[in-house]
């Protein structure tokens, strides 16, 4: 953690489903400060939905503390986006060079709970915020 208040630390994550109607793919940035979350729908014409917010220093404290979780897991875990599932993904960008994991959408992926348990509140707050329904888009719950 101490690296991370010298070097470039990005974390994205986000959900994706392929056979889905509207806001299908959205997209967290998180930063040590600020948050923003982008909304993309696949129906040509719809403008994309952006949402920003800030970020506690505890809340980026947490997430850091977490961040090596990533180099522990395959790159794809489960079937993501398979019979319409979709696809939940983080990424952690340093200093230009990023590692990203894609697993099934609102898995409970063990290894990565720490990380999700901070990320998912985030993405869900942001995604209210902007008058989305949270959670997996293309899922019916």
């Amino acid at each position: 953690p101490d690296a991370l208040n010298t070097e470039t630390v990005v974390v994205r994550t986000g959900t994706s489903f392929g056979e889905c109607l509207g806001y299908c793919r959205r997209e967290l940035v998180v930063e040590r400060t600020r948050l923003m979350l982008t909304a993309t729908s696949n129906r040509s014409g719809d403008p994309d939905v952006v949402a920003q917010g800030l970020l506690a220093p505890a809340t980026w404290a947490s997430l850091a503390r977490h961040l090596d979780a990533l180099d522990r897991v395959a790159p794809v875990i489960g079937c993501p986006d398979c019979t319409d599932g979709g696809a939940e993904w983080i990424e952690v960008e340093r200093d230009g060079a990023a590692r990203k994991v894609t697993f099934e959408c609102d898995a409970d992926v063990e290894a990565l709970r720490p990380l999700l348990d901070v990320l998912r509140p985030l993405r869900t707050s942001l995604e209210e915020n902007a008058g989305l329904r949270p959670g997996c888009p293309g899922a019916s719950r």
